[in-house]
């Protein structure tokens, strides 16, 4: 999906952007080199939740400007299943906040796993 000059897509979709969405990760938490956002949070960066990591692309520059990422689960409690959600890797390049892209990426990803 397009929006303005962004292009709203997943890693599943474009995963030659992998090692972009986590160098903007580390680079806005402000991540040591001694530290991997990938291996902390190996749930959310797995190849088999690439569907659930969704990211907006500036459509001129071909960058990664915003991405979130989505990993569901089932948690059992006294035989009764509940569906959850853990969200992270949520960053913006600093020179494209108060833009809406975190909102945009946020309704997109509630939106998607409301139907679930």
């Amino acid at each position: 999906m397009k929006t303005n000059s962004f292009t709203l897509t997943t890693l599943s979709e474009n995963p030659e952007y992998y090692e972009s969405v986590v160098a903007l990760i580390e680079k806005e938490f402000h991540y040591s080199s001694d530290l991997s956002y990938a291996k902390d949070f190996a749930l959310l960066m797995d190849p088999l939740n690439f569907e659930n990591c969704y990211l907006f692309v500036d459509s001129e520059t071909n960058q990664v400007v915003s991405h979130l990422a989505v990993c569901p689960r089932v948690m059992v409690k006294s035989n009764e299943e509940i569906k959850v959600a853990f969200i992270g890797g949520i960053a913006t390049v600093k020179e494209y906040r108060a833009r809406d892209l975190f909102k945009g990426l946020m309704n997109h990803a509630l939106l998607e796993h409301s139907r679930e």
